[in-house]
């Protein structure tokens, strides 16, 4: 007597990550860059100025990502390049790139803090500081 087999489906396992926000889903006036050019970058969140660095087709939902997995941009930017390329989607160049946009933020803001006290010593003696003025001769 032929005993019959169980019918067995072979199903995949469905191990895919899933598919991140990229920049050409979004509607124009959503993209991070459209953004900036219309409002400036104080209109911009912390996750779209990320995108921007990032400068990638899935960078929207990477700097998410990201940011879910370090919890601030300090935290990024203090990460060490082996554990930056453990976030899929971030690679040898990206994992370079990020600690470098700190850096030249951190230069922008002591060339910026360095002559911040000239500039504005200059708009209060142009408006006739007194104390400004004698501060400025010291």
């Amino acid at each position: 007597m032929p005993t019959q087999l169980p019918l067995v489906i072979y199903v995949p396992a469905q191990n895919h990550p899933p598919a991140r926000r990229r920049v050409c889903d979004l509607p124009a006036e959503e993209r991070p860059l459209y953004r900036l050019h219309q409002a400036g970058s104080s209109a911009l969140a912390t996750t779209e100025l990320l995108a921007l660095v990032l400068g990638t087709a899935d960078a929207p939902g990477l700097s998410a990502d990201l940011l879910d997995s370090f919890g601030s941009l300090h935290q990024l930017a203090q990460a060490s390049k082996t554990r930056l390329m453990k976030v899929r989607g971030i690679g040898e160049a990206q994992a370079g790139r990020l600690p470098t946009t700190e850096k030249v933020a951190l230069e922008v803001m002591d060339t910026t803090l360095l002559y911040l006290p000239l500039v504005l010593w200059r708009a209060r003696s142009a408006r006739g500081d007194e104390k400004a003025v004698m501060l400025g001769t010291l």
